[in-house]
């Protein structure tokens, strides 16, 4: 970042809001002292005026680096925690190791992360409990544009709400969001290419014999409404989704409504106390929207891919 870019930046950081939280993440192979300068009078004057602002750098290249050495330039780093193990520095699967990438956060990421979690040492506070997928590449701080304390997060195969009553596991999170927590709304994250989904729709109904086939009977008012062609199943089919992925959406909607009638939360949706949201993270295009009872909310763009029936259905 040199002085060139410094009519731009200066433009784009005058038409911030008065007032608002900023949070600028600097990703930078190089910082002269113009850009620091200019970054730091701007910080200065937009907190004087009732702002906040959080720096977030993510490069070797830091804005300090401009007034205490001579002019460098590094290897851009990547964000923390969006460059998957395999992309990072040339790694394969085999070769990945947490421990790996726990020393890369040491050295990148922990003091970003510190100033804000320090504050959450001997408590939390979240304004959501988000239900989603185990899925991987679901990443619910990024795709909420939260941090450390926003979400109480549960996560299970197909973001289910199980109707056996002598399954607690998520009654307990629920509870304990609600009720202890204060939580102001419950989120039901569904995702595409969602494995779950694809194995209810490709397996014998009668099979029962493996763990995660048991769990997926919870999901069976889904895969009914489904094949009865819910509002959501036609939604998700204009939209250009493949099968499975028309299931993943009504599966949403199904569990939005379960919870909505959920005796631990029922009484704070009567009151208008609690949202119950649902949500439908699209992976090959990494947009994320919002699901109702009648399927995907105004998407702003369809499904730009093929819809590849072998493997949705």
């Amino acid at each position: 970042m040199s002085f060139l870019l410094l009519p731009r930046l200066t433009t784009v950081l005058s038409k911030l809001p008065e007032g608002s939280e900023v949070t600028l993440n600097l990703n930078a192979d190089y910082i002269d002292d113009s850009v620091s300068e200019a970054i730091s009078d701007w910080r200065r004057a937009h907190e004087t005026r009732g702002g906040v602002v959080a720096i977030v750098e993510t490069s070797p290249a830091k804005l300090h680096h401009a007034h205490a050495r001579p002019p460098k330039s590094h290897f851009a780093s990547d964000p923390i925690g969006l460059v998957p193990w395999r992309s990072a520095r040339g790694k394969d699967r085999g070769s990945a190791s947490v421990l790996d990438r726990i020393d890369e956060y040491h050295r990148n990421g922990a003091a970003v992360l510190h100033p804000h979690i320090a504050g959450l040492t001997d408590s939390q506070d979240p304004y959501e409990l988000f239900l989603t997928c185990a899925d991987s590449r679901i990443l619910p701080n990024v795709i909420t544009a939260s941090g450390p304390g926003d979400l109480y997060t549960v996560r299970n195969l197909g973001n289910l709400v199980p109707t056996d009553p002598d399954d607690r596991s998520v009654d307990a999170a629920l509870d304990f969001a609600v009720n202890q927590l204060g939580v102001s709304s419950v989120v039901v994250c569904g995702h595409s290419s969602c494995a779950a989904m694809t194995a209810l729709l490709e397996d014998d109904p009668a099979n029962t014999t493996t763990p995660m086939m048991r769990w997926l009977e919870n999901a069976h008012d889904s895969l009914v409404v489904f094949r009865n062609h819910h509002p959501a199943r036609r939604s998700a089919e204009s939209a250009g989704y493949p099968e499975a992925d028309q299931l993943s959406i009504v599966n949403v909607a199904v569990q939005v409504e379960r919870l909505t009638r959920h005796p631990i939360l029922a009484t704070a949706v009567a009151a208008a106390d609690l949202q119950v949201i649902g949500i439908f993270f699209d992976i090959s295009t990494a947009r994320v929207y919002e699901v109702g009872p009648n399927g995907i909310i105004c998407p702003d763009e369809p499904a730009d891919r093929p819809v590849d029936h072998e493997s949705a259905q």
